[in-house]
């Protein structure tokens, strides 16, 4: 299934490496990740097919320099020079003027699996990448989430929290963690005692305590595939600080969309006898709304809390908010394309703000000082 989505021009970055000319082609077309934004690099595939999308403009005193490979992506750096948009556009971008309004058309695949359309719990965009292959799409009523067979975890969980999510149980004991027998039969399974042995936490994605109304609905946030290995260090300390947070804010009545997940090296760390994929890192994603907004009703002033924590001992003296990043950040280390059906002249400009400790209601002394 191909999702069609339509995007203005402005406020984007436009290219087709092969329309430049400023450097030696990279393949016979290049098609810019969604993750893309303004500021000064963006990312391309270099095994796209023959025809290049453009997705935004080059900024007029611009041009495009080819900064290193990995793998499959080009990160392309952008210089001084005249702007101009790609052949197929047949415009020209004069130096001082404003880039055209008009609208282009992006897609991108949609992965196999649950129909997350109208979902409550992705009500700002489904996470999509350029490769669908390693995402199944889930639904387990209370949260969602892509996940990955090969890795045999979630590349992302995504949930709606709102205060009447937050009940008073207690953390079941002993907890309830569980195979998801809903995956089709063609994957592996990992079971509850998987990770046993191996020194890391069965690390929540949407946590228990966000799911604690009932017994039954909390059961759900125990499924393994809400899981990825963390460190105790990590998942007791400051990741369990940031859900705390998450929490208090729905509970003074803001309505929250979170995404969570991990941020994997090209040959992770894996564990027990299935090979499970340890991620180097974890990455979450706060949007703080009003009740009832929607994803049209996202502005400049809406606050984003935007993190990612390394999955290592020494963040266990860390505070949460020490790994404040802005959302391109995890774009870019993930690939994902988050909050896709927010305003694209809203979008670009929250996602590339680093929010402030106090902008996601840490106490007025916090400051950030370090990071991933």
């Amino acid at each position: 299934m191909v999702k069609t989505v339509r995007r203005p021009r402005a406020f984007r970055f436009l290219i087709a490496a092969l329309a430049f000319g400023c450097f030696a082609p990279l393949a016979n077309a290049e098609q810019v990740t969604p993750s893309g934004r303004v500021t000064t690099k963006l990312r391309v595939r270099a095994d796209t097919a023959s025809d290049a999308e453009v997705v935004g403009y080059l900024k007029p005193g611009e041009k495009a320099e080819l900064v290193k490979t990995v793998g499959a992506w080009r990160e392309i750096k952008l210089t001084d020079t005249t702007g101009f948009v790609p052949s197929s556009y047949t415009t020209v971008v004069p130096d001082g003027q404003p880039p055209p309004s008009t609208t282009t058309t992006t897609t991108l695949p949609m992965p196999e699996g649950a129909n997350l359309t109208g979902n409550r719990h992705v009500l700002l965009g489904i996470p999509l990448d350029a490769d669908p292959s390693d995402d199944y799409l889930i639904d387990r009523e209370y949260w969602v989430a892509s996940y990955n067979s090969g890795r045999l975890v979630p590349n992302w969980v995504s949930w709606e929290l709102v205060a009447s999510d937050l009940g008073s149980l207690k953390r079941p004991k002993p907890e309830p963690f569980a195979e998801d027998t809903a995956l089709p039969s063609t994957m592996i399974h990992v079971g509850r005692n998987d990770y046993a042995g191996s020194g890391y936490d069965r690390g929540h994605m949407c946590p228990s305590a966000d799911r604690n109304t009932t017994r039954d609905v909390n059961t759900i946030t125990y499924l393994m595939t809400n899981m990825q290995p963390q460190l105790p260090d990590l998942n007791r300390y400051p990741w369990k600080a940031l859900e705390d947070v998450e929490r208090r804010l729905a509970g003074e009545g803001k309505q929250l969309q979170i995404i969570a997940g991990g941020v994997f090296p090209a040959s992770p760390e894996r564990i027990g006898t299935r090979k499970i994929s340890v991620p180097s890192a974890n990455f979450k994603i706060i949007v703080v709304m009003g009740a009832g907004e929607k994803a049209a009703d996202v502005t400049l002033s809406t606050t984003v809390c935007s993190v990612i924590m390394p999955n290592r001992p020494e963040v266990k003296d860390k505070k949460w908010y020490e790994y404040l990043v802005s959302v391109d950040e995890i774009e870019k280390q993930t690939g994902y394309d988050f909050l896709r059906d927010v305003p694209d002249d809203v979008e670009n400009v929250i996602e590339a703000r680093v929010p402030t400790p106090q902008d996601c209601g840490a106490p007025a002394s916090a400051t950030k000082r370090g990071g991933p």
